[in-house]
């Protein structure tokens, strides 16, 4: 499974959305119907994660006083989300103090 960087990933967020035969629901989901494929929803699911990780940090960076909810710490103890190492750096350098240790792997 390819891993976007934090850059590329927002590149590909803002890009312009051309109606494409690749980009509809069964394309993206390998699936024409209600069952859908697991490492399809799993990169979707991660990548989500991910981008709101990246929020979280953006947020910090525009509002130095910004205090994170203590729910949502979570999303810098997920080792499989991706771009995870550069998540926790970065949230580390904002912060001053380095996010709990990274849970168990996901199950699958």
């Amino acid at each position: 499974m390819h891993i976007p960087s934090p850059a590329s990933t927002l590149l590909w967020m803002g890009r312009p959305l051309p109606i494409r035969a690749d980009a509809i629901d069964g394309a993206l989901w390998q699936s024409n119907g209600p069952v859908y494929d697991a490492e399809a929803f799993m990169l979707a699911f991660a990548t989500a994660l991910s981008v709101f990780a990246m929020c979280y940090l953006l947020v910090r960076i525009a509002r130095r006083d910004f205090v994170m909810p203590a729910d949502s710490k979570i999303l810098f103890e997920l080792d499989w989300i991706p771009n995870y190492k550069e998540l926790v750096r970065a949230f580390t350098h904002l912060y001053g103090v380095p996010p709990k240790p990274c849970m168990a792997q996901i199950p699958g």
